[in-house]
């Protein structure tokens, strides 16, 4: 039973409504019968679409804030399929793409929300700084401007300052230096202006000062790049009166405005007033030497230098300036004094590079500067001695600084040629003069250089002053002294050495046509080897099987490693592999049935892409998908070595001659003959250009445009490329090459 305090509330209510209702239905007017609604118009699906999408957005929302990305995005990305014309659907989405670094989705997003409202100026900066990662820069300006044309940016002044700010820092990128000032004026003016001030976050008076200063001292700098020497004065003075705590060091802009208007004095007075501060860089000392010189007061610089030096006695860069300058003017000794005391207490690469750069001015140098090495190297090596550690510092120091220097570095070559057979030098100077010689492809050197350092090498060296002089060898095709330098390692190789000695000497083996020892070492190898590396050496066996056209055998254990190894990078590598078999078989739809496999797993392979359209390309079919894969190739290519910036002409010198030459290939295939006869010609000037199916090409190209000789000296270059080894007498192609020049003796075009 309900409560009476409740019974007796429902009471009253229902006595109200009674004396609200009329007495009777007789005594109710028309008027006030209820009267019947009017059907509701039924909703269009457009109208339906935006509802839902309405929801959807709801819905990202609420993900987003609990940190669920993914559904987010998905709700967002549905809720703009049903409603395109939302711009704050596209708004949200940009932040979440940006987020899971969707960059070109997040272009597409901003785009979409400017074409919807051109007038949100937070958008166009936003798509601004997503231009400029991309490396747009002239693109950026032209959003950062529009944005600045927005109406309701007008009452932001902070956001329009880092507008004109970002401005200026991407008209220095395109070395717009005019326009970069001009950006930076207007950012300086908006500091500036009354009406602004504590309009700039929680910045003090002193701190907008500041940045007020820094601004006008931006301006300076561009107006001196862009040679408006006036302005720039103007500004740097600016600059001056609105921060005197930095006003001392822009006197060295000021110098520096100054010496390009010809205005010396003035330009030495600033320089001076900037060197009262004593600087730790050389610029500014650098900058009077060149004034004073200038004025015809050259013979000051040397002693004012000293004084300098002495005055600021741990200025290391200084006391390099005092050397070079002791070395221009010929004072050698005073120079190397310096240069000694420096690497005594600190080497680095710099201090040697400048004193071998004194050594190249003298007759003798390169001999000086190997004898440093040599000395160097010799107390590095021996561990019971004091200065062991500051000696092996130094030796790097001196090995990096020979690395910038190639002019020097060949000649400490030409100093070594001389020094071998007289002199005992010790094995890491030896060693390096034959990585030097490697570097400079002087092959002949690098070899003796590394036999003499093999000679006092120690045993813990001896491996990798080996694989310098095999490397040697195998670049100068001297694969009978590759299998003897591989022989004398295995006797004291250990067991992770001899892998690596009997997989060089299995292949040298095979160049030299001697198969079964080759396998025999491969065999040997594979005893040794740790488990990760015994698919590398049984790979290593199957090509010997191809080199000697054992093609069953080659097949069969290629079959059976599929088995054994199911790792899809191994697969890949297999598969590869067993192309490769029946490609030296002849068996062309089989290869092609592989290298689809491999692309497959690996789409991004360039190898893989440049072969697969080179079999095409060579069988006249499927022309404008092998240029496609090949094209594809040589991208890969340059993004895997170069990282992608890469992709610019500019690298196309260290492109891989192979994929050159089938892009050659293709384009002569369909008929393209100037294309191929430059994509040819440059892959023949590559460094792995000695490549005789290239040469065997390109001769084919210039018969085809009706140059003879050309053809002929293609083919006479092609010819003694296959001739070098027998492998290269028993190609196909060179019984093909043979009979071409022989038609072309006789005046008879070949099919």
């Amino acid at each position: 039973m309900l409560p009476a305090s409740i019974r007796r509330a429902l009471a009253l209510l229902a006595l109200l409504g009674a004396s609200a209702m009329p007495l009777s239905a007789q005594e109710s007017t028309v008027e006030d019968r209820p009267k019947p609604f009017a059907p509701l118009r039924p909703q269009t699906q457009e109208e339906r679409d935006r509802r839902e999408a309405l929801e959807q957005y709801a819905l990202g929302l609420l993900c987003q804030r609990a940190d669920r990305i993914l559904e987010a995005l998905a709700a967002f990305e549905k809720a703009a399929k049903l409603d395109p014309k939302a711009p704050a659907v596209y708004r949200a989405l940009v932040p979440l793409q940006l987020v899971l670094e969707r960059h070109a989705e997040a272009l597409a997003s901003t785009r979409k929300v400017l074409e919807l409202e051109p007038g949100d100026f937070e958008t166009w900066y936003i798509y601004a700084r997503e231009l400029r990662v991309k490396g747009q820069f002239k693109e950026a300006c032209a959003a950062l401007r529009k944005g600045l044309a927005c109406p309701e940016i007008k009452d932001r002044p902070e956001t329009m300052h880092q507008f004109h700010i970002d401005l200026g820092l991407l008209h220095e990128r395109t070395r717009d230096f005019a326009a970069a000032a001009a950006a930076f004026q207007e950012a300086a003016r908006l500091l500036e202006h009354p009406d602004h001030h504590g309009e700039f976050g929680n910045f003090t008076r002193a701190e907008t000062a500041a940045r007020l200063a820094e601004t006008h001292e931006r301006v300076g700098r561009n107006f001196l790049e862009a040679k408006k020497y006036a302005e720039a004065v103007a500004a740097f003075q600016k600059a001056q009166a609105g921060n005197p705590e930095t006003a001392g060091r822009l006197n060295l802009n000021l110098a520096q405005v100054c010496k390009q208007m010809g205005k010396h004095p003035e330009a030495l007075a600033y320089v001076d007033a900037y060197l009262r501060l004593q600087p730790q860089g050389t610029d500014a000392y650098e900058l009077k030497a060149g004034i004073l010189e200038k004025l015809g007061r050259a013979g000051e610089v040397l002693p004012w230098l000293e004084k300098a030096s002495g005055d600021d006695r741990y200025n290391v860069r200084l006391k390099l300036l005092l050397a070079r300058q002791y070395g221009r003017a010929g004072q050698a000794e005073r120079a190397e004094k310096i240069y000694a005391g420096l690497a005594a207490q600190s080497p680095t690469p710099e201090i040697y590079k400048d004193l071998f750069a004194v050594y190249k001015e003298e007759k003798n140098g390169p001999a000086k500067a190997l004898a440093v090495l040599d000395r160097t190297f010799s107390v590095a090596r021996d561990r019971q001695a004091a200065g062991q550690g500051l000696a092996a510092a130094q030796a790097r120091a001196m090995l990096l600084a020979l690395r910038q220097d190639l002019v020097l570095a060949r000649g400490l070559v030409r100093a070594g040629g001389e020094a071998a057979g007289k002199a005992k030098l010790q094995s890491e100077t030896w060693q390096m003069l034959a990585a030097l010689a490697d570097r400079a492809k002087d092959t002949v050197y690098a070899e003796r250089f590394y036999r003499m350092a093999l000679g006092g090498v120690t045993e813990e060296g001896r491996t990798a002053v080996s694989a310098g002089l095999l490397r040697v060898l195998w670049q100068g095709r001297k694969f009978t002294e590759v299998v003897q330098v591989c022989r004398d390692c295995l006797k004291t190789a250990k067991d992770a050495d001899r892998v690596v000695f009997q997989t060089e000497l299995a292949r040298a083996l095979a160049r030299l046509d001697r198969f079964d020892e080759a396998l025999t070492e491969t065999d040997e190898a594979l005893k040794a080897a740790a488990v990760s590396d015994r698919l590398g050496v049984r790979l290593l066996r199957v090509r010997v099987l191809i080199q000697a056209e054992r093609h069953p055998q080659a097949e069969a254990e290629c079959q059976a490693l599929l088995k054994e190894y199911t790792v899809p990078g191994e697969t890949l590598e297999l598969r590869y592999l067993l192309a490769s078999v029946h490609t030296a078989k002849k068996e062309h739809a089989k290869a092609e049935e592989q290298l689809s496999e491999c692309l497959r797993l690996d789409p991004s392979n360039a190898t893989v892409n440049n072969d697969l359209g080179y079999i095409w390309a060579d069988q006249n079919k499927n022309l404008d998908r092998a240029e496609e894969m090949i094209r594809k190739a040589i991208e890969l290519d340059r993004k895997q070595r170069k990282g992608p910036a890469a992709v610019a002409e500019a690298q196309d010198e260290q492109d891989n001659a192979a994929y050159i030459d089938s892009l050659g290939w293709v384009l002569y295939r369909k008929g393209d003959l100037a294309g191929a006869r430059r994509e040819l010609e440059k892959a023949g000037s590559l460094p792995d250009g000695e490549d005789p199916v290239i040469w065997d090409h390109l001769g084919d190209v210039y018969l085809r445009l009706n140059e003879r000789d050309r053809a002929r000296g293609a083919w006479e270059r092609a010819a003694h490329f296959y001739e070098r080894d027998r492998r290269g007498r028993m190609d196909g192609r060179y019984r093909e090459l043979q009979q071409k020049r022989e038609l072309l003796k006789t005046e008879k075009q070949p099919r």
